[in-house]
């Protein structure tokens, strides 16, 4: 249609000046209704047809518009070789020698120039060629006059060779324009896939939120523009507290239905503030240019997390922890960024659960003494620097030592003493925390022998250890090869740890138990397992956090929470001991609600093995002697 409508107004064109040429030479010789008025009238439709077609190449068509377009165009040149053949004829007879060829002349000329337009609509060319070819040769042979035979003769060779070139013209024109529109389609599937593998790959397919790529993108495109612009901005971490617990309970399907809810909340809080995105698992991220109140900023985030969820007719509950990080005045680059964001996360999850913290000079301070432990701990020699220490569970109702927790100390040759939180830690991050397992686990059984044999010592097993089917194996072949009674270990592990994979969890703990270890669930009531958890786990003991315990003398939530515990414990046939006694009226009120397993400074501070045997054979003296 395109190269059809830009060759019609040259057809019209030639065909006035013609038709004009011939009236003038006619005019006296032919009646005026044949030399004006007929012409006229066919200059009046023509001028009318030039003058759409002049605007046809300007607009555009849909392809059903433009084939109906040129259907139509193949009726009117059936309708202009009928107007041509019959107008020629009827001047023929007028004028003299000149004249005749002159109108010869016309129709020959006239009908390859109209067959060369239309060239682009081989039905239209064809229909107009043979409504003028046939009709004015035959004319032209029947006056037995030898010019005009001849001229009928090579005029009909003319146009037949004309056609035949035109017809492959219109083969190859129409073979293009075929491949052209297959282009134009792939163009567009390309395109079309193109923009959704786009979307794909940034947009989250579960929330419709950016994605993870989405984001580190963006956080790189806010550094670019604020090297220039000078401008600040900040970036969160969120993390949804609890959900794993959720996800577990009640099927992925609840899960997923909380994560689209959590994100339509966290849409809405940010209400154009912040570029919000779903950054994995139960994880989002948002950059935000807001520099000023940026805490009420994520603390509304969280609190909008916190409220409860109403899904498939359950009603769940978690909370939400934000980690916040400035650029420039933190860190410089998009990677550290995310780092600073990642820790201040890491501290808000562990100091205060539901809630949001910004990074700060001092939490810089500690991912570089971080950094500093991470590499020493690839370096360390663990079997010579790393020991352990036992800290004494007394039972009240008897004043005696029923039992010891091993706790890892590690004395570094560059770092010197590092505490626990911080190299566990690190640990557990890596490999390395299944060696550093093991080192310890043989040092306690070498230890062991020393202890009374009524004495249990308990050992804290990591969440990557309890999901390592390897370092399980090991455990069990380690602790068979001793000389030690399993009966005598004790193996505790947090809420945390079980969340992590509670089946694999499930499983190696279910190892232990069957060997005739101890199970003990410590830090309890800082998770977010549920009593299916608990009920499914082969527990002998429930630990209760110290932080409650600190708290009991004047926070009615800790003590009705270490009440709740106590008789969970009871009802569960449990043993129930308090962390973190370090105050004789916390062992008052331990006591006055039930617990009568206490651990804590209030009556021995963890020590080397020779020192603890000492406060043994101090408390217990008979004990010793039953050992040998």
């Amino acid at each position: 249609m395109r190269a059809f409508s830009k060759q019609m107004p040259l057809l019209y064109f030639i065909l006035l000046f013609n038709i004009g040429f011939v009236s003038m030479t006619h005019f006296a010789v032919a009646p005026t209704w044949l030399t004006l008025s007929l012409p006229g009238i066919f200059a009046i439709f023509a001028i009318s047809r030039l003058t759409i077609w002049w605007r046809t190449q300007f607009a555009n068509f849909t392809p059903e518009q433009s084939a109906k377009r040129l259907k139509s165009t193949i009726l009117f040149s059936g309708i202009f070789g009928l107007f041509l053949t019959v107008w020629s004829l009827m001047l023929f007879p007028y004028g003299g020698a000149f004249e005749k060829a002159h109108v010869a002349f016309f129709m020959a000329i006239t009908t390859m120039v109209c067959v060369v337009c239309l060239m682009h609509l081989r039905g239209a060319a064809f229909l107009l060629a043979i409504q003028i070819i046939l009709p004015v040769s035959t004319y032209l042979f029947v006056q037995d006059q030898a010019v005009l035979t001849a001229l009928a003769g090579n005029w009909i060779v003319v146009m037949g060779a004309l056609l035949y070139m035109v017809s492959g013209h219109y083969d190859d024109f129409s073979t293009m324009v075929s491949q052209r529109v297959d282009l134009e389609n792939i163009n567009r599937e390309t395109k079309r896939l193109s923009d959704e593998n786009m979307k794909l790959a940034n947009i989250d397919s579960l929330t419709n939120l950016p994605n993870r790529r989405s984001f580190f993108s963006t956080v790189e495109s806010f550094v670019d523009r604020s090297e220039h612009t000078k401008m600040g901005f900040a970036i969160g971490l969120i993390d949804l507290d609890g959900f794993k617990a959720i996800n577990d309970l009640y099927g992925h399907s609840v899960g997923d239905q909380l994560l689209i809810e959590a994100a339509r909340r966290l849409s809405e809080a940010i209400k154009g503030k912040a570029i919000a995105a779903r950054l994995g698992g139960d994880e989002f991220g948002l950059v935000t240019s807001l520099t000023d109140d940026c805490a009420v900023f994520g603390l509304s985030i969280c609190e909008a997390l916190r409220m409860p969820y109403h899904i498939n007719e359950l009603t769940v509950e978690i909370s939400a922890s934000c980690g916040l990080a400035f650029y420039g005045q933190n860190c410089s680059t998009a990677p550290a960024l995310i780092d600073c964001a990642d820790y201040a996360l890491y501290q808000a999850k562990f100091h205060s659960t539901g809630n949001a913290m910004i990074f700060t000079e001092s939490h810089r301070q500690e991912m570089q003494l971080s950094h500093r432990v991470d590499q020493a701990l690839r370096l360390a020699d663990i079997k010579n620097e790393m020991t352990l220490h036992y800290q004494p569970i007394y039972d009240i109702s008897t004043g005696e030592i029923i039992s010891l927790e091993a706790l890892a100390r590690w004395n570094n040759a560059t770092l010197g003493q590092i505490p626990p939180s911080q190299f566990i830690t690190a640990a557990e991050r890596s490999p390395i925390i299944e060696k550093v397992t093991q080192v310890l686990l043989e040092r306690l059984l070498t230890d062991m022998k020393r202890f009374p044999e009524n004495l249990r010592v308990a050992f804290n097993l990591s969440s990557r250890i309890l999901a390592s089917p390897k370092a399980m194996l090991q455990i069990l072949s380690t602790i068979q090869k001793s000389d030690i009674d399993p009966r005598r270990l004790e193996f505790e592990v947090t809420e945390t740890a079980l969340l992590v994979d509670f089946d694999m969890a499930l499983r190696a703990l279910g190892l232990l138990s069957n060997l005739g270890a101890h199970i003990a669930l410590d830090d309890f009531g800082t998770g977010y397992s549920s009593l299916s958890y608990v009920h499914q786990l082969p527990l002998d003991k429930i630990k209760i956090d110290r932080r409650f315990v600190m708290n009991a003398q004047s926070d009615i939530k800790a003590q009705n929470i270490i009440k709740t515990i106590v008789g969970l414990s009871n009802d569960l046939n449990l043993k129930c001991v308090a962390e973190g006694v370090e105050t004789a009226e916390q062992v008052a009120f331990l006591e006055s609600v039930g617990c009568h397993l206490l651990q804590g400074y209030f009556y021995a501070r963890p020590g080397p093995t020779e020192s603890v045997l000492r406060l043994i054979e101090a408390e217990n003296p008979a004990a010793l002697i039953a050992a040998g």
